[in-house]
């Protein structure tokens, strides 16, 4: 038997879970089973299953995208805050050192950016 070699590029389409039952045809082809993850582009998903699937996570290349919007946001010599994933967010310095130990929620993160900014 041949080994198989695997790419170990990140895929960048998003990470998506097929909700309820019965089965779902992508475009592609591809039949996605109840509760099943998959990674798909959003025009792979017909039209009428949009409903009936939920994203659980961007694309890499949306992600990228994302976090150079943030830094071009950011001004001056400020901490800011930046999301993580999920509910999670990081407290970073003007040069994008991570100051908080954890993740944190989002509220949190606030109160630590405003102090550090000497705002309280």
């Amino acid at each position: 038997m041949t080994e198989r070699k695997r790419n170990n590029q990140a895929d960048p389409r998003p990470l998506w879970q097929k909700l309820g039952g019965g089965t779902m045809k992508l475009k592609n082809n591809y039949r996605v089973k109840p509760n099943e993850q998959f990674r798909a582009y959003e025009d792979q998903i017909p039209y009428g299953s949009i409903d009936k699937v939920k994203k659980l996570s961007k694309g890499e290349l949306e992600e990228e995208n994302d976090k150079q919007l943030e830094v071009e946001t950011v001004s001056g010599d400020e901490f800011y805050v930046e999301h993580r994933s999920g509910p999670w967010y990081d407290v970073k310095s003007p040069v994008g050192q991570v100051m908080n130990d954890r993740a944190m929620k989002q509220d949190e993160a606030d109160t630590l950016k405003k102090q550090l900014n000497g705002e309280e």
